[in-house]
């Protein structure tokens, strides 16, 4: 429809369609059509803004959306998975404490392994939080659960191969001490955090941060008797072979919280996701 006017030095052109007035005008040019009640800008009216536009509009929030599941999805597979990989650790290291192997390379390298699972199974359930319920607030407790836990497993690795003096050992002690006064105070606040929300896998996070808070506060315990029993005894090596029945009530008491989160994921990827395609 040829509605369109447009002054260029000093004259008046038009009618003329949008497409026959698209390269004809500029941002500044003026134009107007019936409905206009004066002399206005191009870039000022909106059914000619479009020819200026360098930028592409923003996506639709349907497919913000969309996307936002696709990563979430993707972070709480690979959770999923490093979840298993985890618990698996956890039975290698229990097994290498009872053959009297954790001084060896082998349960360095266990360590490492759990570390990096361990990352990834947190920040599988931090994205679901983050990306699909849109919470950011656990997501700050998360990282620092995650951080904390670093020196935590630095420093598990370091006591069974003493690879420092009893010197540096005494002050790795000592940061890990804060490490898991952090640690369990981080647990505390995510477990409360979540008890106000009522969504799906949220329980089973709730009872894993509880968890996880009660055995920070027994290993922050056990911890303070070893660094006592250092400084006041000639002792400095407290590893020592487990049992067969010490072994599985350590690896029951270790598993039990990472179970939660672990069937959590699950729960959330079997009820929430239809799966996109990679």
């Amino acid at each position: 429809m040829k509605e369109w006017y447009y002054i260029a030095d000093g004259d008046r052109f038009g009618p003329l369609s949008l497409d026959e007035l698209k390269g004809k005008i500029g941002e500044t040019t003026k134009v107007w059509k019936q409905g206009l009640t004066k002399w206005e800008k191009a870039i000022l009216v909106p059914e000619l803004a479009i020819f200026f536009r360098d930028t592409p509009p923003p996506v639709p929030e349907d497919d913000r959306k969309i996307g936002r599941e696709t990563k979430a999805f993707r972070y709480i597979h690979a959770g999923i998975s490093s979840g298993w990989i985890f618990l698996s650790m956890l039975v290698v290291e229990i097994i290498l404490q009872m053959l009297d192997m954790d001084d060896t390379r082998l349960y360095g390298l266990v360590l490492f392994l759990s570390l990096m699972a361990l990352v990834r199974l947190l920040t599988g359930m931090k994205k679901y939080l983050s990306l699909l319920l849109e919470i950011r607030k656990p997501a700050i407790n998360i990282n620092w659960i995650i951080v904390t836990s670093i020196p935590i497993y630095i420093l598990m690795a370091y006591e069974r191969g003493r690879v420092i003096d009893d010197t540096m050992y005494s002050y790795g002690i000592l940061v890990v001490v804060l490490a898991f006064i952090l640690n369990g105070y981080h647990y505390l606040r995510l477990a409360q955090k979540l008890s106000l929300l009522k969504r799906v896998g949220v329980t089973a996070f709730r009872n894993f941060a509880y968890l996880q808070f009660f055995y920070s506060i027994l290993v922050f315990i056990v911890v303070i008797v070893a660094l006592f029993f250092m400084i006041f005894t000639d002792s400095a090596d407290f590893s020592s072979p487990l049992t067969l029945r010490q072994g599985i009530t350590v690896l029951a008491i270790e598993m039990l919280p990472y179970l939660f989160l672990q069937f959590g994921l699950m729960k959330v990827k079997r009820n929430y996701f239809v799966q996109p395609a990679f």
